[in-house]
């Protein structure tokens, strides 16, 4: 390679520095100081499963559907009930999700949500009657 400004050769420079490797990992010369681990054997069937908390959009339209709904209910009835209610909706999500046991995270996510309704339910309605 010629440096335009002066003209000379600047191959000799580069000797010292270091080989640049070739962008493609299978053009590599020599092994690697770093032996290549696959990830789906480190991790069990088990973790891969208990991390995976993702969600479709058709799942998440139903959970906020189901959720709409259940405050829809709740909304027909007086307020000194409908705390009660929601609670009576926890229990009985939570029995759902003990004897079914789905698999789905999306459930146990719903059934946290019906909890957390419940719980403000209750903050509001002890507020309200101070």
């Amino acid at each position: 390679m010629l440096d335009e400004p002066n003209g000379k050769s600047d191959s000799r420079d580069q000797e010292d520095t270091y080989r640049v490797g070739p962008p493609d990992p299978e053009c590599l010369e020599g092994p690697s100081p770093h032996p290549s681990q696959d990830l789906n054997e480190v991790i069990t069937e088990a973790e891969r499963e208990e991390s995976r908390f993702q969600f479709s959009m058709a799942e998440m339209l139903l959970l906020v559907g189901a959720v709409a709904l259940f405050l829809g209910v709740l909304g027909c009835f007086p307020r000194e009930y409908s705390a009660g209610l929601a609670g009576l909706g926890a229990l009985a999500s939570m029995l759902v999700l003990i004897l079914l046991k789905p698999t789905q995270p999306i459930v146990r996510l719903g059934w946290w949500i019906v909890l957390v309704i419940y719980a403000l339910m209750v903050v509001t309605t002890m507020m309200e009657e101070n």
